[in-house]
């Protein structure tokens, strides 16, 4: 999929139920953001966007000025539920040139 570089808005449905349908307490999502490909062999100094915010917020408008035209992304929605527990979706997308 490819999105343009400027404007992006990460959209998701809420979460309300575990996978067998029991009650879930969601405490916030986590929205990471991270470029696939960089100059850093050992990681370190990976791009990445990372925002936690409130339970009742179900999407999280991406700062522009840092995703790169032509760039390949992960993104990634995480809830944090109540003990702590994290489920992650994730996804990947390229920026227009």
């Amino acid at each position: 999929m490819t999105l343009p570089a400027t404007g992006l808005v990460v959209r998701w449905a809420p979460v309300t139920e575990t996978i067998d349908g029991a009650q879930l307490t969601v405490t916030a999502y986590q929205v990471v953001v991270m470029q696939v490909e960089h100059e850093d062999p050992n990681g370190q100094s990976r791009p990445a966007y990372d925002v936690t915010i409130p339970p009742n917020r179900t999407e999280l408008a991406v700062a522009d000025g840092f995703l790169r035209p032509g760039t390949v992304y992960e993104v990634e929605v995480l809830v944090v539920e109540e003990s702590g527990n994290r489920t992650v979706s994730a996804g990947f997308f390229t920026t227009a040139s």
